[in-house]
């Protein structure tokens, strides 16, 4: 994923379905964000999450984060 948004530039990701999220796949997204930031090009995620996986990111306070770092 790296070396594809690395040639186009921007990274735009949706990502739908989601019924489970753990904590290296937060990681990643935060981790390509992290990536894109640092050579200023453009990331977006737009997750459409399962509603009990979106209370649980609530509860975690990581929602902020994705609400926040992966606009």
């Amino acid at each position: 994923m790296l070396e594809h948004a690395h040639k186009l530039g921007a990274l735009h990701l949706k990502i739908s379905g989601v019924e489970e999220m753990d904590v290296a796949f937060m990681q990643i997204l935060l981790s390509l964000q992290h990536y894109q930031l640092q050579r200023n090009q453009p990331f977006s995620l737009q997750l459409d999450l399962n509603p009990a996986l979106n209370n649980l990111l609530q509860l975690a306070g990581i929602e902020k984060n994705f609400s926040t770092n992966l606009q």
